[in-house]
């Protein structure tokens, strides 16, 4: 057993010296190419051992808390500093700068509960979603799926980002259909360029809830390859959507984002950096809480700066940073992954800078 962990370690560690040395050539990050025995190695070295930062966070939390983190949370009344769940909801996901502290706090917590089965399985749960949504550690994150025995659009996700495809392809080749709320399994085979099996289970997973989540993603996959006009018919299907409940708040989100792509559309088709003047140009358009606004900054013809000037988004994980510098680095909006896990507001980053750039073009 021994010898096995050793030589996991080291070629977790040949991984990851190879992806460094290659950044450090070509000065991009480029996501990296492994073997299944490195994925493996890689999420069983990282998940074994303590993130870089862990001694430099304090271990802090409000004394009210409940550490026996009971579960159902209370109903009647939203008690973040008395119910853990709620704790981590409202003011970890919230908060950027306790993300790290957050993550602790949840190890301190399954630590001190190890012989509760319910709870370790509540605390290695939330280490799931704190690794994968707000730091983006895809090993670690990969490593607490597997503790759980889950293989999910999260777990295919972190396979993809640490450089195997096949990988994740078989774990979602597991998952027929997708019932998530923005067309999360979808977009990711999308993302993975396989854009007949993202169609396939979005044909599949039409009319399985009233949201429109099947149509929106498949006319975002479609879009990404350049079938516009087959997009926008996807994106009709959407607005075509009525629900019975006035406060169908995910399908107003969906219906948002089609009817901007719909109208962007011409944005995607058109869009030429060369023809974009130097400057800095402003535009909000709807997010998940409220209007969102971008300022972009272009110099001698190239995006400099993309940053979110005003927001009233509360659970945006790590999309405000993350997507702005994908477009800086692909100097372009069309094709830049959304940021998982906060789909609407990643999405309402990428419309905005697109309608920015639009005020910067020269005759606009």
């Amino acid at each position: 057993m021994e010898q096995s962990r050793y030589w996991l370690g080291v070629l977790a560690f040949m991984a990851v010296g190879w992806d460094q040395g290659f950044a450090a050539e070509t000065g991009v990050a480029e996501r990296p190419v492994r073997s299944r025995v490195e994925v493996l190695a890689l999420v069983e070295t990282a998940g074994t051992t303590r993130p870089d930062w862990w001694d430099s966070v304090p271990l802090e939390y409000p004394a009210t808390l409940d550490l026996k983190f009971p579960h159902p949370p209370p109903t009647k009344d939203w008690r973040a500093h008395e119910n853990v769940g709620q704790y981590m909801w409202s003011v970890i996901n919230e908060n950027p700068a306790r993300y790290r502290q957050g993550t602790k706090f949840m190890h301190f917590v399954m630590k001190l509960n190890e012989k509760d089965p319910g709870v370790v399985r509540r605390c290695q749960e939330q280490l799931a979603h704190c690794y994968h949504d707000l730091l983006q550690d895809w090993a670690r994150a990969a490593y607490w799926k597997q503790k759980l025995g889950v293989r999910d659009v999260t777990l295919a996700h972190c396979y993809w980002m640490l450089g195997n495809k096949a990988m994740a392809a078989e774990v979602l080749d597991g998952i027929q259909y997708d019932y998530s709320r923005y067309g999360e399994v979808i977009k990711l085979w999308a993302d993975m360029g396989e854009l007949e099996r993202a169609l396939a289970v979005a044909q599949r997973s039409e009319g399985l809830a009233n949201w429109g989540a099947a149509a929106r993603a498949a006319g975002d996959a479609l879009r990404k390859f350049g079938r516009y006009d087959e997009a926008i018919l996807s994106f009709r299907k959407v607005l075509a959507i009525e629900s019975p409940n006035p406060d169908n708040l995910i399908l107003k989100h969906n219906q948002d984002h089609a009817r901007m792509a719909i109208q962007d559309l011409q944005l995607y088709e058109t869009f030429d950096l060369l023809k974009v003047v130097d400057g800095s140009f402003e535009a909000g358009v709807p997010a998940y809480n409220g209007e969102l606004v971008v300022r972009v900054t272009v110099e001698s013809h190239r995006i400099s700066d993309v940053t979110v000037v005003k927001h009233s988004e509360k659970q945006f994980y790590s999309s405000l940073t993350d997507m702005p510098a994908k477009i800086v680095e692909a100097q372009d909006f069309r094709g830049v992954d959304a940021t998982t896990g906060a789909t609407v507001t990643a999405e309402a980053i990428k419309s905005a800078t697109a309608r920015a750039l639009r005020r910067g073009r020269k005759g606009e």
